[in-house]
């Protein structure tokens, strides 16, 4: 997998070939008043992009190299980015600050800096602020980001994200990245998206795992305080090689969960991780994870030593912080045989 690094996005037979056409590279960035980087701070200074709330579609090359975004919508405005190849930004590939955006059939690639360890480099963010910020992430492929592939942030915050193919580093003790991050009050479906090779190597402490699918809410980390993520559905995808396939983590600190109902759902996916990759203090990996309250868990599938049920190391299911889960009809595959008919167990 780690060969589409190379092969980028004329390797997506989904991303039109208007994707792979030689285009221009854009000549200047342009001031815009964003300025959140990570969805819980700010850089102090305003950021600049190659393209500034542009009109109508947004399509081609887009050549981010210097900017620290690449294609920006502010608030109120209406943005679409269709059969694009956005690349080269600093911070972010494309920023939804509070608009009504549609991102589809487009590459996003090199955002950040590939070589460090700083939580930056996001491929593409929806930021629901103090403005709301809507729309839909489809049909794209999300690769070679920092930090995060695709981030739906803040308590205004609602987009459908599906059909995506949004790709890690894999195996790296860089950085741990996320694949589809929900966070911060924010809401969203997110189905149908394959995400690979989310797996921190490093040896860092609690939360230092990496996950595919993150929906994150509450103050579990030290110094950061956001809203609860509730009510969000992920359903139908395929996550490979991550430490966590889909985490629904709410929590009042490390490893406690609110005593709000969250009620997110993780139904019908499939979860696979064929090696045990964590080294973190403890080492640990789970095809979902839950922390919160009343989370619904069904009818998902893993496979792979990565997540047998070996805890405390591995899990196929962990919701033994969950108050009041409903965890039933998960099944665990053997590897090998037909994983619709043919399983292990059932939990």
């Amino acid at each position: 997998m780690r060969n589409h690094r190379l092969l980028g996005a004329c390797a997506f037979a989904f991303v039109a070939a208007a994707v792979c056409a030689p285009q221009a590279a854009l000549a200047a960035c342009t001031s815009t008043s964003f300025n959140i980087y990570t969805g819980y701070g700010s850089t102090g200074a305003a950021m600049t992009a190659a393209l500034v709330n542009p009109a109508g579609n947004v399509s081609g090359d887009v050549d981010a190299s210097g900017c620290d975004i690449g294609v920006y919508y502010g608030p109120g405005k209406h943005g679409h980015v269709a059969n694009a190849n956005i690349h080269g930004a600093k911070y972010f590939g494309v920023v939804n600050d509070g608009g009504r955006v549609e991102v589809e059939s487009s590459s996003v690639s090199d955002i950040g800096d590939l070589t460090s360890g700083t939580s930056r480099g996001y491929g593409i963010f929806f930021w629901g602020g103090s403005n709301v910020a809507l729309g839909s992430v489809h049909h794209s492929v999300v690769w070679r980001y920092q930090k995060n592939g695709i981030v739906i942030a803040g308590d205004h915050a609602y987009a459908d994200v599906y059909s995506n193919s949004v790709l890690g580093e894999g195996q790296t003790m860089r950085i741990a990245q996320n694949g589809i991050e929900v966070i911060a009050g924010a809401n969203a479906s997110i189905y149908g998206n394959f995400v690979f090779g989310d797996a921190y190597t490093g040896s860092g402490g609690y939360g230092d795992q990496a996950a595919g699918i993150l929906i994150y809410g509450g103050t579990c980390y030290t110094g950061v305080t956001v809203s609860l993520v509730t009510g969000v559905k992920v359903e139908r995808n395929v996550v490979s090689d991550s430490d966590i396939g889909i985490a629904l983590t709410n929590c009042t600190s490390p490893g406690v969960a609110v005593t709000t109902a969250t009620r997110n759902v993780a139904d019908n996916n499939t979860l696979v991780n064929n090696a045990v990759t964590s080294v973190t203090a403890p080492p640990y990996q789970a095809g979902i994870q839950a922390i919160g309250k009343s989370d619904t868990i069904t009818d998902n599938d893993t496979c792979g030593p990565g997540y047998a049920d070996n805890p405390p190391t591995t899990h196929a299911i962990d919701a033994s912080l969950d108050t009041n889960a409903m965890v039933k009809h998960n099944t665990v595959c053997k590897l090998g045989h037909d994983r619709v008919h043919d399983h292990d167990h059932d939990f």
